[in-house]
């Protein structure tokens, strides 16, 4: 279930972003034509804010494409059961969110009246997306837990599998062989050792 919702998500996450890439694209500041245009937003003094709402487009254009590019990551590595692609893909949707949720809070505080409901429809837009996101986040964590232990008890059966081999092979008094039994069992080993008496002096 966990690897279902996280694939769910990771497509989600890719359509999602090329429907924002289009219509960030097509997204005005300026309505009216040459002489007549109208700016949606009001003149600010704030230099940050102001170059924030000259770059609007470049800003949520690249933040768009880096998400895809990791959402499509994230799924090769499901494809794969590589755990590093979840965590990047959930760092990553975290600080997406939250630059996403700031640039609609700037763009509601200079936004003019007559297109405050643009903001809203924004905004609705914006919490359902986070809320889809982080309600996935969970499983996503879960599925990377499990792949990060799976990947680990795999380099501990490849570090354990000569010594198994030579031990087995090897005839060794009893106290010996408990002695090193034991200390590989510390090690997270899992062998199969045989005690059969030959294998004793």
């Amino acid at each position: 279930m966990n690897r279902k919702y996280s694939l769910m998500s990771g497509i989600f996450t890719v359509l999602n972003n090329i429907q924002e890439l289009i219509f960030g694209l097509n997204q005005p500041v300026w309505i009216g034509f040459d002489e007549q245009q109208y700016n949606l937003f009001m003149e600010v003094k704030s230099k940050t804010v102001h170059w924030i709402l000259v770059n609007l487009l470049t800003i949520t254009t690249v933040l768009s494409i880096i998400t895809i590019i990791t959402s499509i990551f994230f799924l090769y590595c499901l494809h794969t059961n590589n755990y590093m692609g979840l965590v990047v893909y959930s760092i990553w949707i975290i600080i997406y969110e939250l630059i996403s949720f700031s640039l609609n809070l700037i763009s509601a505080e200079i936004i003019k009246n007559e297109f405050k409901e643009l903001n809203y429809l924004n905004f609705t837009f914006q919490i359902l997306r986070m809320l889809l996101h982080f309600l996935a986040l969970p499983f996503i964590v879960k599925y990377m837990y499990s792949l990060y232990l799976d990947s680990k008890i795999r380099v501990q059966e490849s570090r354990c599998r000569p010594s198994l081999g030579s031990m087995t092979n090897m005839r060794l008094p009893h106290g010996y062989l408990v002695l090193l039994r034991g200390a590989l069992l510390e090690q997270g080993c899992l062998m199969e050792l045989s005690l059969a008496p030959e294998n004793f002096l």
